[in-house]
């Protein structure tokens, strides 16, 4: 009988350790994909391609100015508290370049800088490399059409408004509900042409074209977006604003 009452205690024991753990386990918040993300989308510095005024896809390099160097500087200055700890730049050098300038300012641990193509620069087809002027008097005023023309066909062989407005949603919805980046803050640098994106999110708010070396702050939290900073190039405080804005 003693036997028996022992065996049963220890059975008992066993079932409220393993309960215990089942417990432990399923209260720690390991990449359930419930913390918010944040996003710090950057526009790329000054670029030799908006010095000489030509649409700068894949087929025409274009590195940072001079300027445009100063500029990324004053931006990493800005944000050289904030932790990130993934960073993402479009397969242009542009916004490596400005990547790099920026992290490297960074006073804590930074991440490699990843390469997305879901964050290039819009395909320009055929007015790659043209400025603006000449690629309206080949193809016509209306090369993109606007973010939420499904049916408008760019005349250049390349990508519409809607197309790359589309294809940053991919890439941001991918990065953001990923469990692995639950609770994380994203550091990625891409092009104006991103504020289709953005426009398409947000229209009352998000009508303007992306500065050089501004900064947009978005939080996502249960598969929803909200823009949190937009557009910033006037860093004044900008750490504090930041922080007060991230924490809402």
């Amino acid at each position: 009988m003693k036997n028996m009452r022992r065996a049963a205690f220890v059975l008992a024991a066993v079932a409220l350790v393993l309960l215990g753990l089942t417990l432990s386990s399923c209260g720690k918040a390991t990449g359930t994909g419930n913390e918010p993300v944040i996003v710090c989308l950057v526009r790329h510095a000054e670029a030799t391609s908006n010095i000489d005024g030509v649409y700068a896809g894949k087929g025409t390099e274009s590195h940072l100015t001079e300027s445009g160097k100063v500029q990324a500087e004053v931006l990493g200055q800005a944000l050289s508290k904030i932790t990130f700890d993934r960073a993402i730049a479009s397969e242009m050098t542009r916004t490596q370049e400005t990547a790099d300038i920026i992290l490297e300012n960074n006073v804590n641990p930074v991440p490699k800088v990843e390469v997305d193509a879901g964050f290039d620069e819009i395909d320009f087809g055929k007015a790659d490399g043209m400025t603006s002027a000449d690629a309206q008097a080949a193809f016509g005023a209306d090369l993109f059409g606007t973010y939420d023309d499904a049916d408008f066909t760019s005349p250049t062989g390349g990508e519409s408004a809607y197309e790359l407005a589309d294809r940053v949603n991919t890439a941001m919805n991918a990065l953001a509900s990923a469990p692995e980046n639950a609770g994380k803050t994203l550091f990625i640098t891409g092009h104006s042409s991103a504020g289709w994106w953005l426009e398409s999110q947000w229209p009352d708010q998000c009508s303007d074209s992306l500065k050089n070396a501004s900064v947009t702050v978005l939080k996502y939290e249960a598969g929803q977006w909200a823009l949190l900073i937009y557009n910033e190039t006037d860093f004044t405080d900008f750490e504090k604003r930041y922080r007060e804005a991230v924490r809402k």
